[in-house]
């Protein structure tokens, strides 16, 4: 050796070295401002078009069904983490004990796979076509060995004498024998205590559902008339923080008492207006010309706010996109319905409108209605939110964005995108004195990885639209009181580097979950309401089984926390992993949700006493480290 030793400074280091040097730098300033959006100057693009602008801004949406597959993965292994630290912290050393050591390498095949795909490269789609399907299959095989280290986890937990054999599969409930039952586990993978809709797809109408008590439980069946017709079962659960909750799914040779009530299209037509309601919003849609219905108007029951907001499907067509850069010809204009049809399913929990364009372009819009007073466990107005499920193809070389406009809402220019972990506020610029169609429009798009915000600053109440997306995608207001989202992209140009096109000929799913209210409502639940959407509730299945309810819970626990209680509104668990295969310490991550002034009651100091967090548990040694967890403060 050298007699030389190096480590990685902390930032605190690295700023008080630079400070107690000789020479001390003039530091830019950029505020609370990022460099997006990215763009090039190229001699080619002067000489041709009189202009070096070349966005970097198509990145943000390219290959959108690989960015959904990374955000589903990253949303697995928190679960696999959380539910692999809960079980070996209960493990009692008996025989039938899991490896733990196996188990964790089974979960470190996804860790992996999801470090990998934050290469600036991979979830970007800016890769080639072998290696983005090569992405794709490192995460499907993430997937299958961290559901089997969950499956056998929680049979584990679920009978530390016996355990019980379950699947992470719905398999189990397409065909579920008369008289037999299936349990199904519930694992909340937040710290906070949830009531909610909980959706399994099943294969045949015959069911019913209770909880672990024998209670029936209230339960839809809506049939979904995208994919092919499947049945979904929707019922009503509660979960505790960062535990489960086991409910059962029974063939008792009984129809779902509140089953779907479907509104032909051909009814639908006789109908100007036809509307979605529950407690807190109405939701209203008019019929098009081509016969299609489109979202016209939003009613905030609550607030007594009406938002005149209507959503169109558009397109841009392309003039030298590719993966990594947007260039469109043109303004955007709407997407002709080829094969109008809507179809409209109204029943006591689950409301929806089906709108179909033609045969790969198709949206749902959703509201639930819960049958009691849903308090989310921390939210102040639960389930206010519409649900849209966009399904869409493009051709080439076309390029499809979802837009909201809101009439007589006055942005000035303004919208706010989120980076992960705050959001940041955008004004619409005309850059380097480009005034070309194509650099407004593609200059004026962000990467927005779960939330868009526009706002009315001219009102008291400050209305605000807030959309969540389930995967990152590239967002702009074009206009005044406009909001759009790229969906999907396709396009013909040859990028130099990667020696191919954006040919992605896949059906893009792209959900989003919108909020419509005052902007002291809309802030107060807006850091919640992500969470949830990016952290579904996990399910695990057992076995079909002829016994009864009571039966079942002599065989396994039918619910577990490991914490007493939820933690404060305004504190999110952001990890409980393990340090290491052989460490017997875990990362306890918490982060405060609120920014300075963004809610009068949450932006506020919040203490959370660890050592009585936890039940069964007793803590023996805790010390603070760095963010990343290498090093002690």
């Amino acid at each position: 050796t050298f007699g030389v030793q190096i480590r990685y400074a902390t930032l605190t280091e690295y700023f008080e070295a630079v400070f107690n040097s000789s020479e001390v730098p003039e530091f830019p300033v950029r505020g609370a401002q990022d460099f997006y959006p990215y763009t090039l100057c190229r001699f080619g693009d002067f000489k041709n078009y009189n202009t070096c602008a070349e966005y970097w801004s198509g990145f943000y949406t390219s290959y959108p069904e690989l960015k959904r597959q990374v955000r589903e993965s990253d949303a697995l292994l928190r679960v696999g983490e959380l539910i692999y630290s809960i079980g070996r912290a209960n493990g009692d050393g008996s025989s039938t004990e899991p490896s733990w050591d196996k188990l964790y390498d089974k979960i470190d095949v996804l860790r992996k796979a999801s470090a990998v795909l934050n290469h600036h490269d991979a979830v970007t789609g800016t890769s080639k076509t072998y290696v983005r399907e090569n992405y794709s299959d490192m995460l499907d095989n993430g997937t299958i060995s961290t559901n089997e280290a969950i499956e056998e986890t929680i049979g584990y937990l679920l009978n530390k004498e016996k355990p019980l054999t379950v699947t992470t599969s719905d398999d189990v409930l397409q065909n579920i024998p008369l008289g037999f039952t299936v349990p199904v586990i519930l694992f909340n993978p937040l710290a906070w205590s949830r009531e909610e809709f909980v959706k399994v797809r099943i294969g045949q109408l015959d069911v019913t559902v209770s909880d672990s008590n024998g209670t029936y439980v209230p339960s839809q069946i809506v049939e979904n008339m995208v994919d092919d017709g499947e049945w979904d079962l929707y019922f009503y659960a509660q979960v505790p923080p960062l535990g489960y909750s086991t409910y059962y799914i029974s063939n008792s040779n009984e129809e779902v008492k509140e089953k779907a009530i479907f509104l032909p299209a051909e009814k639908l037509r006789e109908e100007q207006i036809v509307s979605l309601e529950n407690e807190y919003y109405r939701v209203d849609f008019e019929v098009q010309e081509s016969g299609i219905y489109q979202l016209s108007g939003v009613y905030s029951k609550l607030e007594q706010i009406f938002f005149p907001v209507t959503q169109q499907l558009m397109q841009y067509r392309g003039l030298m996109d590719d993966a990594y850069h947007f260039r469109p010809s043109d303004y955007a204009f709407s997407y002709p319905a080829l094969t109008p049809q809507s179809i409209l399913t109204l029943g006591p929990f689950i409301q929806e409108i089906t709108l179909i364009y033609s045969s790969n372009v198709s949206q749902i819009f959703r509201l639930y209605n819960a049958p009691n007073n849903d308090k989310q466990g921390f939210a102040t107005i639960p389930r206010s939110f519409l649900e849209i499920e966009n399904h869409v193809a493009v051709g080439v070389p076309w390029e499809m964005v979802t837009r909201f406009n809101i009439d007589n809402m006055t942005t000035n220019g303004y919208f706010w995108n989120d980076n992960g972990m705050e959001t940041l506020q955008r004004e619409w610029h005309t850059r380097y004195n480009d005034t070309f169609k194509w650099s407004l429009i593609a200059g004026n798009f962000y990467p927005v990885i779960t939330t868009a915000v526009i706002r009315d600053n001219t009102t008291d109440t400050q209305n605000q639209f807030t959309l969540f997306t389930k995967q990152s995608v590239g967002g702009s207001s074009q206009f005044d009181g406009s909001l759009e989202v790229m969906l999907q992209r396709r396009g013909l140009f040859v990028h130099w580097s990667l020696n191919e096109t954006l040919n992605d000929t896949n059906v893009a799913h792209v959900s989003f979950r919108t909020v419509f209210g005052s902007k002291k409502l809309s802030e107060n639940i807006r850091p919640q309401l992500q969470l949830e959407f990016e952290n579904p509730i996990f399910k695990i299945y057992g076995f079909p089984q002829n016994l009864t309810v009571s039966e079942w819970n002599k065989i396994q626990n039918s619910s577990f926390t490991p914490i007493k209680s939820s933690l404060p509104p305004n504190v999110h668990l952001l990890s409980l992993k393990s340090l290491s295969k052989h460490s017997p310490y875990v990362i306890l991550r918490l982060q405060h949700l609120y920014a300075i002034d963004q809610d009068p009651t949450y932006s506020t100091d919040t203490t959370v006493d660890i050592t009585s967090l936890f039940t069964e548990y007793n803590l023996s040694n805790m010390y603070e480290t760095t963010l990343t967890a290498n090093q002690a403060i």
